[in-house]
């Protein structure tokens, strides 16, 4: 197993094991035969990097705490753990996404003794902005394109409403709550998108960005594990970002 990479405390913060690239070196390299694809997570805002199939089995050795509650979505019995998900109506707003096995939101009350389907599709993400509850949704599997959407959630009486705001038209979005918004991860670029459906371009590579991860840290840079190598978007003056791509030292 390949030990897990942090960031190193030198000024210019390259990860441990890797080292500045340009863009076209990363797209070069995907040319020369396989590569570890990489993930990126944090621990306490400290940028983590591993390999994909070092995160799959860090994820399933992690021990799983007690579920106060299940939910059956699709063809999966989800669990549930008292504070997770939004606080909505009571309780807790939860989403799931677990591909072609099914997803969706649950609302569960504070000590999950009761819950609510609110809706079977799947769903990436989930937050609460000034504007009320929003939630990105998507679905493709084997190539076959179904569904990719940004939806308001509201509380109806004893149920619950899912209105469409707008397609997003994306195979494979990858969504995290940004504030009161959303950062968006497509196959090509990387935008903001707001609750009203609007977005703003950050960062678009020349080729595909094979991204399978991404977070924000604290100061506002965004990091994204890819194939071959990993992205890091810098914050400038006026909302630009400085791209800087990584590579893995030769072994």
């Amino acid at each position: 197993m390949i030990p897990l990479l942090v960031l190193s405390r030198s000024f210019q913060d390259i990860p441990v094991g890797f080292v500045p690239a340009d863009e076209s070196a990363v797209y070069a390299a995907r040319l020369e035969g396989p590569s570890a694809d990489w993930m990126v997570t944090l621990e306490d805002d400290r940028l983590q990097v591993e390999t994909r199939t070092d995160w799959v089995t860090r994820v399933k050795e992690a021990p799983r705490p007690k579920a106060d509650a299940t939910v059956f979505l699709g063809d999966t019995n989800f669990r549930w753990r008292r504070g997770e998900g939004i606080p909505m109506a009571g309780g807790w707003l939860h989403a799931y996404d677990r591909g072609e096995f099914g997803g969706g939101i649950a609302w569960f009350s504070k000590d999950g003794s009761a819950h609510q389907v609110v809706s079977s599709d799947n769903t990436q993400a989930i937050l609460t902005s000034p504007r009320g509850v929003y939630a990105v949704q998507a679905l493709s599997h084997m190539g076959a394109f179904w569904y990719s959407r940004l939806v308001k959630v509201e509380r109806k009486g004893s149920g619950w409403s899912v209105r469409t705001v707008t397609d997003l038209h994306e195979p494979f979005p990858q969504v995290i709550p940004d504030g009161g918004r959303f950062l968006y991860l497509a196959e090509g670029y990387v935008s903001t998108l707001e609750t009203d459906g609007t977005q703003r371009e950050l960062y678009r590579g020349s080729k595909t960005l094979n991204a399978a991860s991404f977070v924000r840290r604290r100061s506002g840079e965004l990091w994204f594990g890819a194939s071959y190598g990993i992205l890091r978007l810098r914050p400038k003056a006026e909302g630009a970002y400085a791209a800087q791509w990584f590579l893995p030292k030769a072994r």
